[in-house]
Parts: C-alpha cells; structure tokens; sequence
C-alpha cells in the first residue's frame, strides 16, 4: 500500500461529516467538526482548514502525524477508520464502514497503552499516542503544552524557560539522519545529545504553548530485540524556572527567597527531593499490547 502520507485526501469535508455522522449513530462523542477538534486538540479554525468546504474538489495533504491522530480518534470513538482508506475516493470510502456496528461498550482496541504522569500539569501536559509506523521505525506522536501555575496566595506565577525530552527505551533509540534535521521536524525542537532540546513556543521569555503543532515528537529505531516498551520524560534545569508577580503593576521585583522557596516547592512536589539538577516535569510511556491467544 503506498504511503498515505503522500496521497491527496478527495473530499475531505465529506469523509469528515460522515465520519462524524457515523459516530452520531452509533453513539459516539465525535458528531461534529467542534467535537474533532476537541478530541485532536486543535482550534477549530484549523479543522476547517484541512476539511473544509474549499477543499472538497482540489483534496488536502494532512500534515505528518496528522492521519495517525485522526484514525486513533475515532477509533476510540468504536468507528473503524484505518489510514488507507482516508485517501480513497468517497463512494469506496464509504463502503469500508458497511460491517457491523460494534456492540454497545465493546471498544476498538489501539495495538499500544499509553500512560503518563506529571509533576503539575498545568505547567505541563503530556502524553504519548499511538506511533506511526515507518520504513525504519516509529514516529512518536505526542501532546506536549506548556503553561503555567499560578500561586495566588503568594501572588506569584511559575513557568519554564527550557526543557529536554529524552527517550529510555531497552529496544529503540532515536534515529539518525546524518547530521540533518529530522523530516518534518517541527521548527520548536532540535536534536541534542541525549533528546530533544525544546527551543519554543515562547510567550515572553518562558516556554508557553504547543511546540509541536501536530507534528511528531521524534522518529525512533529498533536497536535491540526486547519488550515495545517506550518512556520519555520532559526535564527542565533547577535554574529554568521563570518567577513573575501575577500583579504587572508591582514593581517590585520577585524577591530571591520567595522565588527560591517557589522553585523548591515545585521540585518537592514533582520529586519528592530537591536534590536533583534536572527536575523531572513529566512522563509518558508506551508499551505494545500483547498479541491475542
């Protein structure tokens, strides 16, 4: 099957309204282009971009890592969906979904469990999905914002202003292009000794927002044989943590003890110690369910 990620997706707006009509009968969340939205955590503006009215004659090509998200999502929604079919023309679109409609609370299940855990999710979310598979590996899917916490008593907000996501994994290992950036890469991440240095959005001098726009994370090779198991943790310096009064008209800067105080609580809190030089912020893991007897 040629890779969907270069085919033009005919009438886009169509399979979407009907995906979505799909979902409505059989008792689904995913009834409406908002609902996609939502789910895939992507303004809805952009959603009608990519399946919107306009693009029913010309097509779209979805951005990589953009069709994996979407097949997953409705898949957890009980509709069938795989990614061949996305590139299909509407009529022989529509008869992929003519098998029977999965009984009432039997889910679709995704070949790979995810979990993950953070220190403050509000100053970071998280998480894997279910990779892409490529011709050497995997490409790691993933949702990753930045924000902040805000510590009204005190009358002060924390963020970061850096992070470094790695990969602990017996059996892969981030792949190598030679030197070149990634395909894809998004233009917020880079490749560093040992991860991913995250290099921005920036709202101010903190991170803040979605570094990787619908992009993924990282591609990652086998290196051994062993256990699908994957962990990547988001890491942070004790000394990249960003201070600031939730009052702009104070102006009085962020006294260093306060800070110190606010820095330490945060790093208690994700680590339970405070000796450490590179907080762990948070973790998400992916490990291959095991095949059916």
């Amino acid at each position: 099957m040629a890779d969907s990620r270069e085919a033009t997706i005919s009438t886009p707006h169509s399979k979407l309204n009907y995906l979505c009509e799909l979902a409505n009968a059989r008792g689904g969340n995913l009834v409406n282009h908002g609902a996609v939205a939502r789910k895939l955590e992507l303004q809805p503006s952009r959603i009608s971009q990519l399946f919107g009215y306009a693009t029913d004659l010309s097509g779209t090509t979805l951005p990589a890592g953009m069709e994996g998200r979407l097949v997953n999502a409705f898949n957890d929604d009980q509709i069938p969906l795989q990614l061949g079919w996305l590139a299909l023309p509407l009529p022989d679109f529509k008869t992929r979904f003519t098998q029977p409609t999965p009984k009432s609370g039997e889910k679709i299940g995704a070949p790979w469990i995810a979990t993950e855990s953070h220190a403050e999710e509000s100053l970071v979310e998280f998480r894997l999905h279910d990779p892409d598979p490529t011709n050497r590996g995997l490409k790691l899917n993933a949702t990753l914002i930045f924000g902040t916490i805000e510590y009204d008593s005190d009358g002060f907000a924390i963020s970061v202003r850096d992070a470094v996501a790695t990969l602990e994994s017996a059996a892969y290992r981030p792949a190598e292009h030679g030197g070149q950036p990634e395909p894809a890469a998004p233009r917020h991440i880079e490749r560093i000794a040992g991860g991913i240095k995250i290099t921005g959005p920036r709202k101010g001098e903190p991170l803040h927002g979605d570094p990787l726009d619908g992009a993924p994370l990282m591609e990652v090779v086998r290196r051994a044989e062993g256990e699908d198991d994957l962990a990547v943790t988001i890491h942070t310096g004790t000394r990249s943590f960003h201070v600031t009064p939730l009052d702009p008209s104070a102006a009085d800067a962020v006294d260093p003890a306060t800070k110190d105080a606010l820095v330490n609580l945060l790093i208690e809190r994700a680590l339970g110690s405070t000796h450490t030089q590179r907080p762990i912020l948070a973790r998400a893991t992916l490990r291959r369910k095991p095949d059916p007897l």
